[in-house]
This record gives structure tokens, C-alpha cells and sequence, in this order.
């Protein structure tokens, strides 16, 4: 009974991923009979980082690494380079694929005897992120996208997240639940969203739907330094954001931007969202199944909150502080069910440099008792400061401090300086 369960299980949300991109599919091939193909544009955008990082103080040893990534990502459409406001509905789709190839050691953090890579990229390898026929809302309301991508940015990701370089800052709230497609592991899904982050009263509604099964074929297949268990099950997931429309932020934003120096912060605002998840081992095809793989049922509630800190104390420099937080109300299959973060981000803070941006982040990340006894939690704190050199450029030293690696109690904080480099090659 309970294998016919799971295969039910497995095989509704996977033709519910195949079906929503049917239906895609066939959208547009009766849209271009009706408007025409007058143009079809490409986009490529080719993104490089590389952190060197290492440790003179504290873990297991004292070393360090490199890791560097090439991010490539291509999109084809009608409406790439029209106004928005003019156009039809063929031009609000697109076919997207990106490719990440990443080299270096992805297992510095576990020699140190960190429970969580130091660095933004976890592994090392070549990886399909993404190849989806996606709808943008334009000047609308409704997103659509459904293939084999992963759960970030889409969901549980806040671009704030991006201003630091620990993964457990820059990352969905350190979720650490086994099969779930966080990046680099992608899985068929489909995502359905109604709502437009900026000027909408009520904010953007999203609803995903993952088949856990695929991220052992599109994320282990590509990086086989970081193998999982061969899984199945699935995963739906509800989220709602809304940024806060302060005339008061966007204009200052408005006036960075178009002097040139530099992105503005990211806006404020709120996001909540949650999933369900469950996921079984298949036997047969494991090599793992004399490990204690955590695998079953997983809720998990998470929500973050962006505000510029001029609305709580006056300030003539562009600021942001932010909360983030995380529940997982499974704990004996969720080996980390708890998390909570604080951060700020101030941009123009050194005299003469108005496009740099300084950051200061701490959080916590508590292990389950049920997984790991003995263990408690590992915290980061980092600072960084983000150099612009150009509109494509940016150099961002940092230092991180990992306060009880490995949650175990018996290692001496880690203390972790280095320097991100990061380049918009097209």
C-alpha cells in the first residue's frame, strides 16, 4: 500500500510539471500562429566570482581556498528588447536555460571543521540551473514558469541575501532538508504567480510545485563531488511578498542610480512563505541506505523583513536593516530547524565612494537533537565591504567569524578573512 502511495505521489507532481509545460508550449505555439514571429531576440549575460578565503585562527586546521564560478544564461523571446507597455501577450514569454560551472575545493569548510561552507558556491562541478519556458508580468500581474529550475530565486530568496558571502547568509534561510532543489540541485517544477513587485497594492502571491526525484539527476549528474541518495517524493510551497512603495526610498534610489554610482539597495519589504515536503530513499539504488539519510515529511515556515533604517533612526546615507527567520516544525527529519538572522547594509558610507556598500550580518543556524545529539547551533558574523570599480565590477573583502564550528562545542571559534571578486562579463 504504501509503495502505491508514493508512486501516485511521484508521478502526480511530476505530470503536473510536465503538463504545466505542455500547456505552455502549446500557448505559444498558438500565439505565434495568431501574432507572427516579426522578431526573435537573444539575451546572454556571463557572470564571474571568485572567493579566496583562508583561516589563520581557529577549526580543525589551519588552511585555505578558492573557489570560482562562471554563472551563463540565455534568453530567448519576443519582447526582450521592447517597452513593456507595448506589448502583446507573445512577447511576455521566454525560453530560459542557464549553466554554472564552478571549480575549487567544496570541502574546505568540512577540513576546518565548519558545519557550513565559508563560501557563496558549496560545490564544484558543471550544473543545468535552469531551462524553463517562463511568463514575465511586464506591466501585469501574472508569472508562469515550469521545467527544470531550482527553488531560489523564485522562492525563499531575498536579494539582500546577496550583499553577503558566507552560505549561510546568502542562501534560502540555510534550509538544509535533503532533496530539496535549492542550487545547484534543479528539479522539474512549475511556479505560478500573480502580482508585481513594484507598485502592487497586495503584494506577489507564488505557488510552486517540485518533483523531488530529478534533483538526483540534474544536480548529483553534474557535480558528483556532492553526491545525495537517490530520492523521490515532492514538494509544494506557498509565498507572499510585497515590497513597501516609500516615495521617500525610491527617489533616493532613483538619484544613485542615475548618477552612476552604483545599484541601489534593495528595496524594503516583507516576505512569509512555507512548504511541504516528503521524500523517500530508494533502496535499490542507494549506496546510502546504512546511513542515517533524514528523510519523510517537512514543514517549514520562513519570513524575512527589509526597512530602511532612516525611518527608525535619521541618517543622511541610504541604509537597510533586516530580519530573517526560519521554522522547521519536523525536527526529526529537518537536521537544522531553526534560524534566525539580523543584518545591515549601508551604501555611500565612506566619504568620496558613494556606490560602495558596507555590510554586517550575524545569524544562527540550531541543530536538530533528533539528527545530531550533542549538538547546538553554529553562528556567523561577517563583514564586508563591496568596492565598485565599475557598473561591472566589484571587489568585496571580507571577514568572517564562525562561533562554535560544527555546533559540537569542542572547536575554538573560526576566525576567516578573504576577498570576493565579481564580474558581469556581457
Amino acid at each position: 500500500m504504501l509503495s502505491s502511495l508514493k508512486t501516485v505521489y511521484v508521478i502526480l507532481f511530476r505530470n503536473v510539471a510536465i503538463g504545466s509545460l505542455f500547456f505552455a508550449t502549446l500557448n505559444n505555439g498558438k500565439l505565434l500562429a495568431q501574432e507572427g514571429l516579426d522578431r526573435i531576440d537573444i539575451s546572454t549575460d556571463i557572470y564571474f566570482r571568485s572567493q579566496p578565503i583562508f583561516n589563520p585562527v581557529g577549526g580543525f586546521e589551519n588552511s585555505g581556498s578558492i573557489l570560482q564560478g562562471l554563472w551563463l544564461q540565455f534568453k530567448l523571446g519576443k519582447g526582450i528588447n521592447k517597452n513593456k507597455a507595448v506589448w502583446t501577450e507573445l512577447d511576455h514569454w521566454n525560453i530560459v536555460s542557464r549553466l554554472a560551472i564552478v571549480r575549487g575545493d567544496g570541502n574546505y569548510y568540512q577540513q576546518i571543521g565548519a558545519a557550513y561552507p565559508l563560501q557563496t558556491m558549496t560545490s564544484s562541478g558543471q550544473f543545468l540551473a535552469e531551462a524553463t519556458i517562463t511568463r514575465e508580468p511586464g506591466e501585469g500581474n501574472l508569472l508562469f514558469k515550469a521545467g527544470i529550475f531550482t527553488l531560489n530565486p523564485e522562492f525563499m530568496d531575498s536579494n539582500i541575501f546577496n550583499n553577503y558571502v558566507h552560505s549561510a547568509i546568502n542562501d534560502t534561510f540555510n534550509d538544509e532538508v535533503l532533496g530539496v532543489p535549492i542550487a545547484p540541485l534543479a528539479a522539474t517544477g512549475v511556479m505560478l504567480g500573480y502580482g508585481n513587485a513594484i507598485g502592487s497594492k497586495y503584494g506577489i502571491l507564488k505557488l510552486g510545485a517540485f518533483g523531488i526525484m530529478p534533483t538526483n539527476q540534474f544536480g548529483v549528474s553534474y557535480s558528483a563531488k556532492n553526491p545525495i541518495p537517490y530520492l523521490s517524493g515532492g514538494l509544494a510551497i506557498i509565498q507572499w511578498e510585497k515590497q513597501f512603495n516609500s516615495k521617500k526610498i525610491l527617489s533616493k534610489s532613483t538619484s544613485i542610480n542615475s548618477s552612476d554610482n552604483g545599484e541601489a539597495l534593495p528595496m524594503p519589504g516583507i516576505m512569509v512563505g512555507g512548504y511541504w515536503s516528503k521524500s523517500y530513499t530508494n533502496g535499490s539504488e542507494s549506496s546510502y541506505q546504512a546511513i542515517n539519510v533524514p528523510v519523510g515529511e517537512n514543514r517549514t515556515i520562513y519570513g524575512s523583513i527589509i526597512l530602511p533604517l532612516e525611518s527608525i533612526l535619521p541618517s543622511s546615507v541610504n541604509s537597510r536593516i533586516w530580519l530573517a527567520g526560519r521554522i522547521g516544525l519536523d525536527t526529526e527529519n529537518n537536521p537544522a530547524p531553526s534560524y534566525a538572522g539580523i543584518g545591515l547594509l549601508r551604501q555611500g558610507l565612506i566619504p568620496g565612494r558613494p556606490g560602495d556598500v558596507t555590510g554586517i550580518a550575524a545569524v544562527a543556524t540550531g541543530f536538530s537533537q533528533n539528527i545530531t545529539p550533542g549538538t547546538t547551533q553554529e553562528s556567523v558574523i561577517e563583514f564586508n565591504h563591496r568596492i565598485r570599480i565599475s557598473s561591472k565590477i566589484n571587489i568585496k573583502p571580507f571577514v568572517q567569524l564562525i562561533i562554535n564550528p560544527g555546533g559540537t562545542g569542542d572547536l575554538s571559534p573560526i576566525l576567516a578573512p578573504g576577498v570576493e571578486f565579481s564580474a558581469s562579463i556581457w
